[in-house]
């Protein structure tokens, strides 16, 4: 029974050394690549509005899919974005002529009330509501916990 543990144990961390080593050589050989962790994706609520204070002096706005997002330019440095449809959408910022340096693209996410359901979840079952995660995904709401 020992001997299985530690075998596994020795092949989790094989697998991790593997995944570093395969990152090590990506970012020694220049690949060009972005962790999506690394871009900031902004979470408005279906049917609510948002505003986003830009550093760029944005000049024009482009939206992906525009029936999920409404995205209008306000002045130079703020935007509002109105969620119209659960799902997500890419903002091209334009300053200039060219893309914008420090915000390029801005990622949205709409999604559903999920405040509102949490209040409705301590509403029904007070404490016991405070350990549940409540989540949106792929248009559809996860409870965990």
């Amino acid at each position: 029974m020992i001997r299985l543990i530690k075998t596994g144990a020795r092949t989790k961390s094989r697998i991790i050394l593997r995944w570093a080593g395969l990152f090590a050589a990506l970012v020694l050989a220049g690949v060009p690549f972005r962790l999506a962790v690394a871009d900031s994706v902004y979470k408005v609520t279906v049917n609510k509005a948002s505003f986003i204070d830009v550093t760029d002096r944005v000049t024009r706005v482009a939206v992906g899919n525009p029936d999920v997002a409404d995205v209008t330019k306000l002045d130079p440095n703020h935007l509002y974005i109105l969620g119209k449809r659960l799902g997500t959408t890419n903002v091209k910022l334009l300053c200039g002529r060219g893309p914008c340096e420090r915000y390029p693209t801005i990622q949205v996410e709409v999604t559903h009330d999920l405040d509102g359901l949490k209040a409705k979840l301590y509403e029904l079952f007070g404490d016991e509501a405070l350990n549940v995660k409540v989540l949106s995904s792929q248009g559809s709401i996860v409870l965990a916990g």
